[in-house]
């Protein structure tokens, strides 16, 4: 479908192109859902064929992030949403020096550095897109702690947005669950352990609860 029509050249040679108004217009809102979900689709593919050994996370994360939500019962334009932060919480990857991506060695502190970076590169980018504004402050705040130590601005308990707390479960988990070079991998069950474990200082324990009764979990609350 083409959404744009192009004009002659300007004095200075520059080809104008604006948007076809009349063809947006005639769009339903069902199809432009369907078209912003499909270039999130095809933009999170991008990010994880470009980040070494990221494989298909930003797709599993998004998928277990609405899992999440549907679980603890949220609307389902918010569980849409959270989807869509899943697909980019990991998108300001993308503007990381390479030499920090493909590093298979443990990462020095200049390199964690960099690494913490890209929550706020990842959001800034996406505030300058309308149709991705609402999802900003998401993926900002998706490493960020309940305790408060997290980054990029330690916000702590409920000031933390939901979706990012669901995102940061969501996505420690897919972590812990593949193969990283950061960590070693592990079952499935030690990782919904150490989720057990840490909930109230590193994660928002009723998200890690909803997250486990997705999975259909026996030891939740041990």
């Amino acid at each position: 479908m083409l959404l744009w029509r192009t004009f002659p050249l300007s004095e200075s040679g520059e080809l104008h192109m604006t948007p076809n108004l009349s063809i947006l217009d005639a769009c339903s809102a069902a199809n432009i859902d369907i078209m912003l979900e499909g270039m999130a689709n095809l933009i999170a593919a991008a990010i994880d064929r470009n980040i070494p050994n990221q494989g298909t996370h930003s797709q599993r994360v998004a998928a277990l992030a609405a899992s999440i939500a549907k679980k603890l019962g949220l609307p389902q334009e918010e569980i849409k949403r959270i989807y869509m932060a899943g697909l980019f919480h990991d998108f300001g990857k993308l503007f990381l020096p390479s030499r920090v991506l493909i590093k298979t060695e443990p990462l020095s502190d200049d390199d964690w550095s960099f690494i913490k970076l890209h929550p706020q590169l990842g959001s800034t980018f996406l505030e300058r897109i309308p149709a991705f504004q609402n999802i900003a402050m998401d993926v900002l705040h998706h490493h960020e702690r309940i305790d408060g130590l997290g980054y990029p601005r330690q916000l702590s308990g409920e000031d933390i947005p939901l979706g990012s707390r669901v995102i940061a479960v969501a996505g420690a988990y897919d972590t812990m669950t593949t193969i990283n070079p950061y960590r070693t991998k592990v079952e499935k069950d030690i990782a919904c352990e150490i989720l057990i474990k840490d909930s109230g200082t590193h994660f928002d324990g009723g998200v890690v609860q909803a997250f486990l009764a997705t999975l259909g979990y026996k030891k939740i609350g041990a």
